[in-house]
């Protein structure tokens, strides 16, 4: 199904949002708007070049080629954050970022529920340095299995892994 029932989201009442899959091209513009002013505040320490960077192979690679789902604001239809799972079957979350006007809000739980579902784990990296992703993915249950150095950003990079208490797993 392209929708998640209502019942999996734990959303604000002012907030009420839909989530749904990623729609096509036309998306494009409002997920790189988000992944940039989200990027901003989680990750001031990167360089301007990287950033840019990274919003081309969003719209080119990483849309493209993920399992891509969207918290769509039922008042006015717009996109107010984004979760892409790699689509080569490693379970990895390539990215999940939130309007910052609407953090905080329930958005970013949801989109890790949806995520989550149907899978034995999820993976992702973050950041060291990204105190406000580290919080939440240690609130969500990830835990830090490795540590590395990622030369194109120039940081440390932690991979976390997120174990479905339902299916059990690795």
């Amino acid at each position: 199904s392209n929708f998640i029932p209502s019942s999996l989201m734990q959303l604000a009442a002012s907030m009420p949002a839909t989530i749904c899959a990623y729609r096509g091209p036309e998306d494009d513009d409002a997920i790189v708007a988000i992944f940039r002013a989200a990027s901003a505040i989680a990750h001031p320490f990167l360089a301007d070049t990287f950033v840019d960077e990274a919003c081309n192979l969003t719209r080119t690679l990483f849309l493209p080629n993920s399992e891509t789902w969207l918290a769509i604001n039922d008042a006015d239809g717009s996109i107010m954050g984004f979760v892409a799972i790699i689509a080569d079957g490693s379970n990895e979350v390539g990215g999940i970022f939130v309007d910052p006007k609407v953090q905080r809000g329930g958005i970013g739980h949801a989109l890790m529920e949806c995520a989550s579902r149907n899978r034995d784990f999820v993976e992702l990296d973050v950041f060291e340095k990204n105190a406000i992703g580290r919080t939440f993915y240690a609130k969500y249950g990830f835990e830090e299995i490795e540590r590395r150095f990622d030369d194109p950003s120039g940081q440390w990079v932690l991979r976390m892994r997120k174990t479905s208490p339902a299916k059990g797993g690795a």
